[in-house]
């Protein structure tokens, strides 16, 4: 669920939450009671008309083929979220590059902050690739960089193929955001950056750098029943995490104070 929320988002939680449990218990709460109004049967996936009436966000089991560890493969009801559509989610401050099949070929760098889609085809070359939290998604996605790729705070994405190639580094990596007061400070993930596939079966997904390859807090996630994924680097593989803190100084007069902190690795 955690890299669903992920990938539809891309941040870490979905708004009003700041627990995995909080969020799980009030989506299937709230998918209970989007079923008995709609008299929907449990394994049975959303149809494109129920999705649009969704009024908040919910999570309902969904049947779905799955590997067993031992290989073998299984029908299970399996937690799919939804996520309800609000005014100002698509409030166009991001630039779109949409068609059937999307061919960029740049001489000098890329910088994407907003959404690139192509239904059968993205294709991307450049010197530098820079993805600053933006979206890169389609049927078949080839993301190429002649010298750095970034992915920094992003989504690359595809249906059935996903190649995120670079002939020096990639990195893929989480961003944070911080705001401090009087009282203290905090550090939240703001965006997580991740490289995913989504088809049910025969999905490929290769990450692959000429030189080092650095994940730092960030995901990489094949859905394919019998997919393939490959993250390879010619010289060094680095996984690295983001760092999350809450820091809290209160004083009421000399005598009574108190000091707190916390750190977390995500």
């Amino acid at each position: 669920m955690r890299e669903q929320v992920a990938q539809l988002t891309g941040r870490r939680f979905l708004d009003g939450y700041s627990s995995d449990e909080a969020q799980y218990r009030a989506l299937i709460d709230n998918g209970v009671t989007y079923a008995k109004a709609w008299g929907l049967r449990p394994g049975v996936a959303l149809t494109a008309a129920q999705m649009a009436q969704l009024t908040s966000d919910i999570v309902w089991l969904v049947e779905q083929e799955v590997t067993l560890p031992n290989g073998q493969t299984t029908r299970a009801l399996v937690p799919q979220v939804y996520v309800h559509v609000k005014p100002g989610d698509l409030d166009g401050s991001g630039a779109l590059i949409a068609g059937q099949s999307v061919n960029l070929n740049v001489s000098g760098d890329m910088v994407n902050q907003g959404s690139i889609a192509g239904r059968d085809v993205v294709s991307i070359t450049a010197e530098n690739v820079k993805n600053l939290g933006g979206r890169i998604t389609g049927g078949d996605v080839a993301v190429r960089a002649r010298t750095d790729l970034d992915n920094l705070g992003g989504i690359i994405d595809a249906n059935n193929s996903l190649s995120a190639m670079a002939g020096r580094d990639l990195n893929v990596a989480s961003t944070t955001r911080s705001n401090s007061n009087a009282q203290g400070s905090i550090t939240n993930v703001s965006r997580i950056a991740g490289l995913y596939v989504t088809a049910p079966s025969g999905g490929t997904l290769v990450a692959s750098a000429g030189r080092d390859l650095t994940l730092s807090g960030a995901q990489i996630g094949n859905a394919s029943t019998g997919g393939q994924t490959i993250v390879a680097a010619a010289r060094d593989l680095n996984l690295n995490t983001v760092e999350t803190s809450n820091s809290q100084s209160i004083k009421w007069d000399n005598n009574n104070w108190r000091k707190g902190s916390t750190r977390q690795e995500i």
